[in-house]
Order: C-alpha cells, then structure tokens, then sequence
C-alpha cells in the first residue's frame, strides 16, 4: 500500500496508516512539493522540525510562517514576540531578516505612540494623551485640563486650566466662565454661580468679587445672570444684594423709579395694598 502524503505540519501514524498526526506548535514537516516530495519526510514524529527563529505557527498542525507585522522571534521552537509599546515594525511577514531580531522593531517618532505588536505608530489627538492602559492607546485629558496639540505622550501635556476658565473631560481648549459665574482656583471642570441678589455681566471672571451685588431698588432671583431687575410698582429693595422685593405697607407706595424706598401716600390717598 503505498504511504499517505501528509499536509505540511502533519505526519503519518505508523500505528495507524489512514491516520495524520498533528506536529505540536512550532514545528511542521517540510513544505510540499509536488510529485517530488518525498513521504519518508512525513511517516514520523520526528519529522517534526522546529520553527527557525523568525517563524512560528499558528497552532498545532499548522506550517511554519514568518512573524506578522509588529513581532518577532529569537527561540527556535516559540512563538512570536510582540514590539514593545513605542515601537513597531511594518513588514507582514515577507522578509524572515526582518523578524529574528529585537532590533527589527523600530522607535516611533518622539510625537507618536504605539501599543505592543503594532505594525505603525499613532498620534494621539488633541484633548487626549498616550495611556498604554486605555483601550485605544489614548486617554480623554480629565476636567479641569486641556491640550491643543495631537501627540501628547503624557497626562503631563494636559495643562490646568487657569482661574477664570474651566473645561469637560477630553478639551481642546480651556472655556471663559460663563457671565453670572466666576473660578478662583486652576484645573477646575465647573464655575460657581454667582447666585441670587448678585450678578456679573462679564464671561471669565476669575474672582467672586466679580459678582456685583444688585443696588438698592433692584433684584436678582436667579443663581446665574448677567443683570438685575427692577423691583415692580409697590414693591422696594431697601438694601443692596437681594433676592426679591418686598411688598410697601399699608398707605406706602412705590415706583420702579423709586423702588428703593416706599413713600407715604398723600393726604387723601391711599396704596392698593390697604
């Protein structure tokens, strides 16, 4: 009976004719080669041969093949070995010189990054950092930071924004505080309202001395605003800093000329609020 040719990475049993053994990973039988192959190279377990430093195989019963991009190999007999993060190395496995050596993977550029067994470095885009944790590769910059460049290598390119000036997670740019609010302190993702009573018409205040208060004869019922209001006919404002109006008593009255107090009625006059 004549002897069963085997597939690269594969051998005859001797204990069973009809049946192929698989090499262990990291080692195959010769390449095919036609009617010239020779079935003595495919009847033992010793026609196993270890992968050549450069090479592997994908599994058991698999042929040798050079290491993809972004590995490579030193061992006979083990598997591919990923670049370390910041290096890469683009060959996809066509030239075995350029996968035996540590060497063969290369640095990337100072402004760019790479993940183990990458094939090309990256560049990080702006408001973010290289974070070899992250799932990307790139982290968003935390609130209250920003960085307008792309390659940032670091949480270090992410600068705290300064007084007056906040930001969300992943900023370009650093934002003015809104007119009615205001930031004394750097690297912060909110500004504080300046609150009731009070107001400030200008963005990026950067400190709470920039809210004013309202005067006397006006009011403000919100926390942010960029104004206050009049206090409306019959009410008044006697001091400065408040919330609401209050109503003239009995006999009093006021306008929104004169809401910072309330007058007596004349003689024979009286206020709707009697």
């Amino acid at each position: 009976r004549a002897h069963i040719i085997e597939a690269t990475g594969q051998y005859l049993n001797h204990n069973r004719a009809d049946s192929c053994r698989l090499c262990e990973i990291n080692s195959a039988t010769p390449p095919h080669t036609g009617s010239s192959t020779d079935p003595t190279d495919y009847d033992d377990v010793s026609d196993c041969v270890t992968c050549s430093v450069g090479k592997a195989s994908a599994a058991a019963g698999e042929p040798c093949e050079i290491c993809r991009s972004g590995r490579y190999n030193t061992d006979p007999g083990t598997g591919c070995d990923a670049c370390p993060s910041g290096k890469y190395l683009p060959d996809d496995g066509s030239t075995l010189t350029d996968h035996d050596e540590p060497s063969d993977c290369i640095l990337c550029p100072p402004d760019e990054y790479s993940l183990p067994g990458s094939a090309a470095c990256s560049s990080c885009d702006v408001g973010t950092y290289f974070d070899l944790s992250a799932a990307t590769g790139c982290a968003l910059c935390p609130e209250g930071t920003s960085n307008p460049n792309k390659g940032g290598l670091s949480i270090n390119d992410c600068s705290s924004c300064s007084v007056g000036k906040y930001s969300a997670v992943g900023a370009e740019h650093c934002d003015l505080c809104e007119a009615g609010k205001y930031n004394e302190a750097e690297g912060q993702g909110e500004c504080t309202d300046c609150g009731p009573g009070r107001y400030n018409p200008a963005q990026g205040a950067p400190l709470e001395n920039r809210c004013k208060l309202c005067i006397i004869g006006k009011f403000n019922p919100h926390n942010v605003s960029i104004q206050c209001e009049d206090c409306p006919e019959g009410q008044t404002a006697p001091a400065p800093g408040l919330a609401e109006c209050t109503n003239c008593a009995p006999g009093k009255y006021s306008s929104r000329q004169t809401a910072f107090e309330c007058k007596d009625c004349r003689i024979g006059e009286t206020s709707a609020a009697e």
